[in-house]
This record gives structure tokens, sequence and C-alpha cells, in this order.
């Protein structure tokens, strides 16, 4: 039960960490599904659209210690509602677009750039940071 004590103040952080993360890396695994509606409708071939993902992984990947360093320097709340909030154009960019630029913006950039202020990295920071070394 002593555990149970020192995890409690800590709860709503660990939540709110473990939604975010799910989230954000739950929206980006189910990217897949829009690819045949994608590649019909707007007539996008399937390279382009895994082109598009692959930005993604890559703008993720080279963010991810910038997304970090800023977070020294701001806080991990105003990262990680900027990443949402570019999450969300991202996903409606995707949602509206007609052709391989918006995509390539939409589900490319911004989603990438997203994922580095609210993926993996940035929520094992804060749940580490509220956790206390005793437990």
């Amino acid at each position: 039960m002593p555990l149970l004590q020192v995890l409690r103040p800590t709860l709503p952080i660990l939540i709110g960490a473990s939604i975010m993360l799910t989230l954000s890396m739950g929206l980006r695994q189910s990217l897949g599904i829009f690819m045949q509606p994608l590649t019909h409708d707007i007539h996008l071939s399937i390279s382009d659209f895994t082109l598009a993902l692959a930005v993604q992984n890559l703008a993720w990947g080279f963010l991810q210690p910038l997304a970090g360093a800023m977070t020294v320097r701001y806080g991990f709340r105003p990262i990680m509602i900027v990443g949402s909030l570019m999450y969300i154009v991202g996903l409606v960019l995707m949602a509206t677009a007609n052709g391989l630029v918006s995509i390539m913006i939409g589900a490319g950039v911004l989603i990438g750039t997203s994922l580095a202020c609210t993926a993996a990295a940035i929520a094992m920071s804060v749940a580490a940071r509220a956790v206390p070394a005793t437990v």
C-alpha cells in the first residue's frame, strides 16, 4: 500500500502522458487505413503516400532533439500543446487534401513535427519527472 500512496499524486500526470502517447502514436499507426481512399479518390500513387510517411518519419527523427531542447527552455506543456495543434492541423489538411503537396505537408511535415512534440520521448520525460526516485 505505501507504493500506491507514493504514486497517488502522480497518477493524473501518468494517465495524461499515457493518453497523449496513445492518441499520438495510435493515430500515426492507423494512417495505413487512409491509403486506399487517398490513392483512389485524389489519384495519388501508393509510392506518393508512402513518401509522405517517410517524410513524417524523417521529420519526427530530426526534430526530436529540437523538441527536447525546447522543453527545457519553455516547459513541457507549451511544447505538447503546440504539437497537439500541429497534429490537428495536419489531420485536417490530410482530410481535405486534393494533391500530393497537401498530403506531403499534412501527413509528412506537420504530423512528423507534432510527433516530435507529443510522442514517446516527451511522454517518457514527463512521466519520469513525475514519479519520485524512491519508487
